[in-house]
């Protein structure tokens, strides 16, 4: 039987110290950064574990300093009935690892409107821009929806406005042209937009705890100004129930659209 080769005494000297050294220097490697759970290019910022938000607007310009992001240079004329529905949405429910008091789950301070995500997050979205100004960048909290989890926001530009549909579980958020309606089973939502500037638009997601993801509208609205009409969920979630009326005639034409090969589609 071969007797393996011994170690020279300086080499196992050196082997010995670098063992003892490996855990000092993992414990020197930084952390990997954090990875907001939302596309890059949204005005946000998700911090873990600090409620708070900045003191002034010139502080919160030079927080995000950089990042073409200016605070208004006064306050929006929406803050005001948005402060009533902030004070309406409960606190954050109790917790094992939380301070015992309530912890608020929407405020705002300033030019900044924050959410909390999860236990221990804040979505932070800032406003910027003056009044009027064509840079007009503007977060007005409109509900928290407890029966899905989620946040609505009314992001308020120069011309046009839309809606954030956020997660409160991982802060994703996605992007709808109005207020969701969500179905009687809570598993998807829609919006409903006609306006001259946009022309008339559907769009449908479905609904998961950590984000809202878009399905495909396999149907086109007629663009024709004499006609108008109402979109609502089927009772039983299934379909989505178009109802065409006509202006002069007021003869009504009812659609369902019902969710078939990836897309919801005329049935």
């Amino acid at each position: 039987m071969s007797r393996a080769h011994p170690v020279p005494r300086r080499l196992a000297a050196i082997l010995v110290l670098a063992g003892l050294c490996l855990p000092a220097i993992a414990a020197a490697q930084p952390a990997p950064p954090y990875t907001p759970p939302f596309g890059a290019g949204h005005n946000v910022l998700i911090d873990e574990g600090n409620p708070g938000g900045w003191s002034s607007p010139q502080s919160l310009a030079a927080a995000v300093k950089g990042n073409e992001i200016m605070a208004p240079i006064k306050p929006d004329h929406g803050w005001t009935e948005e402060a009533q529905r902030l004070g309406a949405v409960p606190p954050l429910p109790a917790t094992s690892g939380r301070p015992p008091q309530p912890v608020q789950r929407v405020g705002r301070h300033g030019p900044v409107l924050m959410l909390a995500i999860g236990n221990d997050k804040v979505l932070k979205l800032f406003d910027y821009g003056s009044l009027g100004s064509e840079a007009r960048h503007v977060h007005v909290f409109e509900a928290f929806l407890p029966a899905i989890g989620y946040y609505v926001v009314r992001v308020d530009e120069y011309e046009e406005s839309h809606r954030y549909l956020i997660s409160a579980a991982t802060g994703t958020l996605t992007e709808m042209l109005e207020p969701p309606v969500v179905s009687p089973d809570r598993g998807r939502a829609l919006s409903w937009h006609d306006s001259q500037m946009i022309g008339r638009t559907l769009e449908v997601v479905r609904i998961t705890p950590a984000r809202a993801m878009p399905e495909t509208v396999a149907w086109e609205p007629s663009q024709d100004d004499g006609l108008t009409y109402d979109v609502a969920w089927a009772p039983d979630s299934q379909a989505i129930v178009v109802t065409e009326i006509n202006g002069k005639t007021r003869q009504r034409k009812p659609l369902r659209l019902t969710f078939k090969d990836g897309a919801w589609r005329p049935s």
